[in-house]
């Protein structure tokens, strides 16, 4: 009887942590194929094509659609090995978007606080940045041919114009749901003239962005273990993670001074956590007893607390 109990206990808690995140496959690490080319969301587990053509990377593939070296730049994974990419403006066709959507695991409940967000990159051979890339909840799904509309609207939306192809930035938000939301959809849902956007040469007319760790979750320490303050406090830093990939020491050069890092699993469990003199301007962190592997850093100090994604080798 006693392990019976346990065993029940266990259930109970492993089934209490799968629902803290309703966003399946978040990371789209779960395959159906690998893909071998673009426009092939569907190759991703639970993730669908709500719109238009959106893009799957995974490591798994020998050709443009490779992690971390695709057609579009080179970025490794937020965490694992795979992401997904979008459209997010297209100056040659106007309100052209690209649309990531899934089936939540549960509906949303009337009147419960949410807590949201997804992490973003842009492609680094892309010459071209926009903002207004955000999530939105609907009661229907949507496919290849009827995508949501392009009418200002979306629970989180990111007004920042994400330049850098060198860092991942998270956008985090709440909301209190109004409805038994179902399905989720990733992409920018403001129309062209409401979408502010950066060229970088006369010929730039595409904004290309690269997804990832998307989480929806009553529980704000869930979403938190991924990120800082705000995606501007992150924008901000001039915190630097050196070597990454790394083997054995990691070094932090910023331009404030620290107070302390701890590191997690991917999973957001906390593995340890240092603490620095605030005078030091280049720390030097010790890993060697560590497993090769994928792991959050949360690194704070007087004006910022940011987290980044680092690789153990």
């Amino acid at each position: 009887m006693r392990y019976f109990t346990i065993a029940v206990l266990l259930f109970l808690c492993s089934f209490a942590n799968a629902q803290q995140n309703l966003v399946p496959n978040p990371s789209f690490e779960d395959t159906v194929y690998c893909p071998y080319g673009l426009n092939q969301i569907d190759a991703c587990a639970n993730w669908l094509n709500f719109g238009n053509s959106p893009d799957y990377f995974n490591a798994c593939a020998t050709n443009g659609v490779t992690v971390p070296n695709s057609n579009f730049g080179f970025m490794y994974a937020h965490t694992g090995k795979a992401r997904a990419g979008i459209v997010g403006y297209y100056s040659f066709n106007p309100n052209y978007r690209e649309f990531l959507g899934t089936q939540l695991l549960s509906p949303l409940q009337i009147g419960t606080k949410y807590y949201i967000s997804f992490w973003i990159s842009r492609a680094a051979y892309i010459n071209m940045a926009c903002n207004k890339i955000g999530m939105r909840f609907s009661s229907v799904p949507f496919d290849s041919c009827c995508a949501p509309p392009i009418n200002n609207i979306s629970q989180l939306h990111i007004d920042t114009i994400i330049t850098d192809t060198t860092i991942w930035h998270q956008v985090l938000g709440s909301f209190i749901s109004d409805s038994s939301y179902r399905y989720l959809s990733i992409a920018n849902f403001f129309t062209d003239s409401l979408t502010d956007t950066i060229k970088y040469t006369s010929f730039s007319n595409v904004a290309y962005y690269y997804i990832d760790d998307i989480c929806v979750s009553t529980d704000s320490i869930y979403n938190n273990v991924w990120t800082g303050i705000a995606i501007k406090n992150n924008m901000k830093s001039k915190i630097i993670c050196f070597p990454n990939p790394f083997s054995n020491y990691l070094y932090l050069s910023n331009n404030e001074f620290l107070d302390t890092a701890i590191l997690y699993t991917i999973e957001g469990l906390k593995i340890k956590e240092f603490f620095f003199n605030k005078q030091e301007e280049l720390i030097k962190l010790n890993f060697e007893n560590l497993g090769a592997g994928n792991y959050l850093l949360k690194i704070s100090g007087e004006n910022t607390v940011i987290t980044k994604h680092i690789l153990k080798l």
